[in-house]
């Protein structure tokens, strides 16, 4: 069910389903580019007998407002959308809660992490990075060749142009999901909000912070084929997390879409705390 609020004084809009009882945890799904939380279907039909689950439209995506001030596509800024959205499903803030993200989605779940303190339960990232994961892979060759578009994206007008002018190229070829229809991917309304994420997160690699470990399981699902993304290391996730397990697949960048029932599998057993043996 889609939902819409003023939030900050934007409107964001958000996909709801599942358990409504006080009692049951929420899951939140953070979806990346050139996505909407569409992109995670087939996991919110799976975990919506057990959770209540959130996936909001990140801003300028869909029903969430574009914003002219460029810092509300910031990373913290981005965070305080999720919360607030967060808060109005949870008043009382008593419920437990676990991430899930994707892609450019990871930078905010990773965030998010460190904001929601002792209602955290879990995180889960699917091929999706931390900004410190990020700015160190950078530094290196392989993940700088994978990257070539943020560079492009830092660029004013001409990703703009080159994205809306050969959307459908873009869509079916880079993405290598022709299959994809209706709601699942971004408009080429929504190219230039979500080029802004990309902007405000480099400025964010550019003034890196201290990194601060959370305390959570977390769980790294990555499809190897990942033609954007670097295998993540045990070494750069020690760096975030005490505790975590790390399930490499066949498959590539949108893995849950390639293997949706082991992905669901994966994920469902770490939130039980069955050791993801799947």
């Amino acid at each position: 069910m889609l939902k819409a609020k003023m939030v900050r004084g934007l409107t964001t809009g958000w996909l709801q389903e599942g358990q409504d009882n006080p009692l049951a945890p929420i899951l939140v799904f953070l979806h990346g580019f050139p996505d909407t939380p569409h992109m995670w279907d087939k996991q919110i039909n799976f975990f919506s007998a057990n959770y209540l689950v959130l996936a909001p439209y990140l801003r300028g995506v869909g029903p969430s407002e574009a914003a002219v001030q460029k810092n509300r596509y910031s990373i913290d800024s981005i965070t305080m959308d999720i919360l607030a959205i967060l808060k109005e499903v949870d008043p009382d803030q008593n419920r437990k809660i676990a991430l899930v993200a994707h892609d450019i989605g990871g930078l905010y779940g990773w965030q998010l992490a460190r904001y929601l303190d002792h209602r955290l339960s879990h995180v889960i990232m699917v091929n999706s990075v931390s900004l410190d994961q990020m700015t160190r892979k950078l530094f290196g060759f392989r993940q700088l060749a994978k990257s070539w578009y943020i560079g492009l994206f830092q660029f004013p007008k001409i990703p703009e142009f080159i994205l809306t002018r050969f959307w459908d190229y873009f869509k079916h070829k880079i993405t290598q999901r022709p299959e994809l229809k209706g709601d699942y991917q971004l408009k080429p309304k929504d190219v230039l909000p979500a080029i802004n994420q990309y902007r405000m997160a480099f400025k964010g690699v550019l003034k890196r912070r201290p990194v601060k470990k959370i305390d959570v399981p977390v769980l790294v699902v990555w499809g190897k084929e990942d033609p954007y993304l670097e295998i993540p290391t045990s070494s750069e996730i020690q760096r975030l997390a005490k505790n975590f397990v790390i399930r490499v697949l066949d498959g590539g960048h949108w893995i849950h879409q390639k293997q949706p029932d082991r992905v669901n599998a994966l994920i469902d057993q770490f939130l039980k705390g069955a050791p993801c043996l799947t």
